[in-house]
Order: structure tokens, then C-alpha cells, then sequence
């Protein structure tokens, strides 16, 4: 993550003065106790293309312990004593902005992400067969249920944020990724999806997909594949995903699915 998005996602920063000096203060102090791994004044790509020098934090070993992580996965990588973002971290900042862009939206327009009578939000990113159960392991970047705030109507979605990097090259089969989707098809006819109570109370028993991409190659063949599995897949490029989150929501208020 970057040290934005952990003042965004962590709004108790935001709400003391002096907030972005408390951050770091707070950051330095877990990497010196090697709870988390940090490159500071990395140049990063945002959600609208522009770069920006920030601080780039990952979970330490240590860290992964103490939230129960059954494994570690290094995620900044160092040449000659200097940090390296890998294509994987550049992956993980956008899913990262992609949820600050789902929440920015929901929230204009009505909508948030259900919440278990606990109170913990039903928002798993990096959700993994945790979430699916299925044997061929399908594993979705993002799954979230979200509430309709006024009528407390409930759907779920999958994400999938591409960055180009599988299948480079193809512009009419896309063997990688046609296989993740056949996957996704298997999921939808698997009987022992629908025993899940979830479904009985979403106005979609399967989730909606969105397939968010940066590279335009994947138009317009691929949206053409994704239609032949039947699936409800909604597939943009990253700079029309506000507009198509925007118009999904609009359309989950009055469809009956």
C-alpha cells in the first residue's frame, strides 16, 4: 500500500491534525520493529495515470505473524540495498486504488459495503479460494457484498484488475485469461455455490464480474470471448472504471436481476 492510501483507508489518521506526520511517525516505527517492509519516495502510478514519489509499505515477516498470515510473500524486492517495485506491487497499489474509487462512488451515490452483525465490512481483497471453495481455486482479486443504504437491497461483485502483463501480445485468443474465466464458469454451474446462505439474500445468487484492464489491446476481442461464457462480466479499461462502477450502481437500484 501506499502512505496515501493507508490515510485514506485508515480515516483516523486524517482526523487528528498533523495526520500525514503521525502516519510516518507510525510507519518508521513498525519498520524499525520489522513488522512491515518500506520503500520510501518510490514513484507510483495512480489511478489517473499521473506519478507521484511516496512511501510504499508492505507487511514484514513479523507483521504477517501478527495477523495471522499461515505464510510470508515478499512483496518489495531489493537490488544492491535498493527497493525494486515489482510488477506484482504495481498490481496490488491499483486493486488498492480501485477500491478507493468502488467506496468514493458507493458512498455518492447511496451505496456501502454490507457489514456482518459485528460490524466487520464483507470486503475481501485478494479474496482466494477462501471465499470461492471451489477444487479448480479460482482466485478473484476483490469480492464485496455491498448494501443498497436506503432500500438494504444486497449484491456481490468480483474485481479483477489486469495489468497487461499475461497474455502480452495476443489481440485475438487470450489463453490465460480465457482459462481464469472458464473457471468462473465452472464456478457459476457449481451446485455448492448456490448452498451458500449469502445467496439467499443477494438479488444476484452469482456474483457480477468486473474485468478492469490498462491495456487496450484486449478490445475489442476479448469483451467477445468473456460474452461467449456466459458470464455478467462487465469488462472497461481502468480510465472508464468510475463511469462503469458508477452506472452498475445506478442499475442494481432498480434491477430485480
Amino acid at each position: 500500500m501506499t502512505s496515501e492510501q493507508i490515510e485514506y483507508l485508515h480515516p483516523e489518521y486524517g482526523s487528528q491534525k498533523r495526520s500525514r506526520s503521525l502516519l510516518n511517525r507510525s510507519l518508521k516505527r513498525m519498520h524499525e520493529y520489522y513488522l512491515i517492509d518500506r520503500a520510501c519516495y518510490q514513484q507510483v502510478i495512480l489511478w489517473d495515470d499521473s506519478v507521484k514519489r511516496t512511501t510504499v509499505v508492505a507487511l514484514g515477516k513479523l507483521g504477517s505473524e501478527a495477523v495471522n498470515f499461515f505464510h510470508h510473500r515478499e512483496r518489495i524486492r531489493y537490488e544492491d540495498g535498493k527497493p525494486v517495485l515489482s510488477q506484482k506491487v504495481h498490481h496490488i497499489i491499483q486493486v488498492n486504488n480501485m477500491e478507493i474509487v468502488i467506496r468514493e462512488v458507493a458512498k455518492e451515490l447511496g451505496w456501502s459495503i454490507a457489514k456482518t452483525p459485528e460490524g466487520e465490512e464483507l470486503w475481501f481483497c485478494e479474496a482466494g479460494n477462501r471465499i470461492v471453495r471451489h477444487e479448480n481455486k479460482l482466485n478473484p482479486d476483490v469480492y464485496a457484498i455491498f448494501q443498497n443504504d436506503r432500500t438494504g437491497d444486497l449484491v456481490h461483485t468480483f474485481f479483477e484488475y489486469d495489468t497487461g502483463s499475461e497474455d502480452r501480445g495476443y489481440r485475438h485468443t487470450f489463453p490465460k485469461l480465457s482459462k481464469k474465466f472458464d473457471m468462473y464458469k465452472e464456478v457459476k454451474e457449481w451446485k455448492d455455490w448456490y448452498k451458500n446462505p449469502i445467496t439467499n439474500y443477494v438479488k444476484n445468487p452469482f456474483p457480477d464480474i468486473f474485468f478492469v484492464t490498462e491495456e487496450k489491446k484486449r478490445f475489442p476481442e476479448f469483451p467477445r470471448v468473456l460474452k461467449s461464457k456466459k458470464l455478467d462480466v462487465t469488462c472497461c479499461l481502468k480510465k472508464d472504471f468510475e463511469t462503469n462502477i458508477r452506472e452498475y450502481f445506478k442499475q442494481m437500484e432498480v434491477s430485480d436481476h
